[in-house]
């Protein structure tokens, strides 16, 4: 993990996707219909618990709390890291503020994971 305990999350590794109230996710995860953007993490990531290939529904233009995952965008590109709190990002050195060129773009509100590869 870098500094900033984030996985980059290229675009190929991104989907789109909108849920409605019939989806089971939204039925027993209780989230909110709508759009999301599913980022797929391409490394595990022990610290918080997510293995590769596990999938995080990301809700764009939400505002995270204290130890929400998000997606950052930075230059472009997007990574996953963490929320410490309004315009700070948890790090393995503690909480620091956002760069002028990065912004946080949505909150991690649901994980789905595999429990079998397909084959």
């Amino acid at each position: 993990m870098s500094a900033d305990d984030s996985l980059e999350a290229s675009e190929n590794r991104r989907r789109q996707l909108y849920i409605d109230d019939e989806d089971v996710t939204v039925r027993v995860l209780n989230i909110a219909e709508g759009d999301y953007e599913c980022v797929e993490v391409n490394t595990a990531w022990y610290e918080r618990s997510l293995l590769e290939g596990d999938i995080i529904l990301i809700a764009l233009g939400e505002e995270p709390e204290a130890e929400d995952i998000v997606l950052i965008e930075e230059d472009g590109q997007t990574r996953l890291g963490i929320a410490s709190a309004p315009d700070y990002l948890l790090t393995q050195y503690g909480p620091r503020m956002l760069e002028p060129n990065e912004r946080i773009i949505g909150v991690g509100r649901a994980l789905i994971r595999r429990l079998r590869r397909p084959q």
